[in-house]
């Protein structure tokens, strides 16, 4: 199963850089030149995931895009918190997709979307009380079905419907 170079870390900058020019978003971006800035104690780490989580939680949308891999953790993170993933869409597969309806829950971007464009259409879809039910509604989706006991069990009831 070969994969071919992806340079994510070139493509995430210039998404980013993108998102960061509009003058009709609000980004809070941390930059680091090393995964978790370099961070080599346990105390280090600490202070690192804290600002990761406090700017996670800051923002209601998280910017998600696959690393070396075809998947990116954030995302689950981002659900996890009750946060809109906005998904550049590499031909990943998202878990369940048959019972989840994905589309409901992100703002997926393709390759060949204006970034700025589509998470502004995507917002503009949503009323405040809406968006923050899509919010809760994110958290529970994370809570009730992608927590690990939870997913497994989906799993099994879509393998053995499928039967």
């Amino acid at each position: 199963d070969f994969q071919g170079f992806f340079n994510a870390a070139g493509k995430r900058m210039t998404y980013l850089k993108q998102l960061e020019a509009s003058q009709k978003i609000e980004t809070s971006f941390i930059y680091r030149n090393k995964y978790r800035a370099g961070a080599q104690t346990a105390v280090q780490r600490e202070h690192t995931m804290q600002e990761f989580f406090d700017n996670l939680n800051g923002a209601p949308y998280t910017f998600c895009m696959r690393g070396a891999g075809n998947f990116s953790i954030r995302f689950y993170e981002a659900l996890a918190c009750g946060r809109i993933p906005v998904l550049v869409d590499t031909d990943v597969v998202l878990p369940l997709e048959s019972i989840i309806s994905w589309d409901n829950h992100i703002c997926r971007v393709q390759s060949t979307d204006n970034i700025v464009e589509r998470l502004l259409h995507f917002h503009k879809q949503h009323d405040a009380e809406g968006f923050e039910a899509l919010q809760q509604s994110n958290r529970t989706l994370y809570e009730d079905t992608l927590v690990r006991h939870h997913y497994f069990c989906a799993l099994h009831d879509l393998l053995i419907s499928t039967m």
